[in-house]
């Protein structure tokens, strides 16, 4: 894959939203203020839709699992609010850790909020592509690594000795410096501009690591001095105890937004105490459909 300035990407897993940590989903203001947007039964996450619980008696389930899915040790299973994790799998029969009790007519939707085995191959790198330039000085050779957003470059000293063999050469120098291993970059163009010499190749690697370990000179993002400061000076001032505006209502989301279910504006501001004892106060300004979140 190749994002942004040409970086590359490389993967060796296939993404899935269902697997990252929600609580179900919500389109959020995309068709409109809608509800639910929140999840209020449960602060774990919900997982991907696995198949029913058809019965469970003590330590173990009996399931019907959706098409393609395959349940390992130590995989988290959840239904409803409550949480397990898998200790073995038999057929349609899976054990878990805990003892919990289904009534064989209730079925019930089983979910799978950790799935070891992808969890095992989330493994992602991002490479990004320079063009490496070696060039010949007056004594010795100049190197530069370079990218769409920093270059680093040194000199250094060193005799130019022909090479006997030419070809051998030339294919020695652009190996030796286009050996980036571990590091964040891959490269893109390799410009060798200078005559067949023999430069041993422990020479090589270390002028590869010295230009490599260099602090970076950024290149010009075009945003000059004075744009930033009108930026600053237009920015809004932070007042205290302020935390944050947004379109999400807890009025609307309980059912009582001042539009469809008007209720009086004494009972304000509303307040959110947090599991740390920590208590918010909540102001709504209707005529913008906003609520605000301050500290108290």
């Amino acid at each position: 894959l190749t994002g942004k300035a040409g970086h590359v990407y490389t993967r060796s897993f296939t993404p899935d939203p269902s697997k990252t940590f929600h609580r179900g989903a919500t389109d959020y203001f995309l068709h409109g203020r809608t509800r639910p947007m929140a999840n209020w039964s449960t602060p774990k996450s919900t997982g991907e839709y696995i198949g029913q619980v058809l019965e469970a008696r003590g330590n173990t389930l009996r399931v019907r699992l959706n098409e393609g899915i395959v349940l390992h040790n130590g995989d988290g299973l959840t239904i409803s609010s409550e949480g397990f994790s898998v200790n073995g799998v038999e057929g349609n029969l899976v054990k878990i850790n805990k003892a919990i009790s289904i009534q064989p007519s209730a079925f019930r939707p089983l979910y799978r909020n950790l799935d070891i085995e992808f969890t095992k191959n989330l493994k992602s790198e991002r490479k990004i592509p320079i063009d490496i330039v070696f060039r010949e000085t007056e004594n010795g050779f100049e190197l530069s690594y370079q990218s769409a957003f920093s270059h680093q470059q040194s000199a250094f000293s060193y005799p130019h000795e022909p090479a006997k063999n030419e070809a051998k050469a030339l294919d020695t120098i652009r190996a030796q410096l286009t050996k980036l291993g571990d590091t964040p970059y891959i490269a893109r163009e390799v410009r060798i501009e200078t005559k067949p010499y023999f430069i041993p190749i422990s020479i090589l690697n270390e002028w590869r690591r010295t230009v490599l370990q260099a602090k970076p000179v950024l290149q010009r993002s075009g945003l000059t001095a004075l744009a930033v400061l009108q930026r600053s000076e237009q920015a809004k001032p932070v007042v205290s105890g302020h935390l944050m505006e947004c379109k999400y209502c807890i009025l609307h989301e309980a059912g009582h937004c001042r539009k469809t279910n008007p209720y009086p504006k004494d009972k304000e501001p509303r307040f959110l105490r947090l599991r740390t004892g920590k208590v918010l106060a909540l102001h709504f300004n209707c005529a913008k459909c906003e609520m605000t979140v301050d500290e108290t």
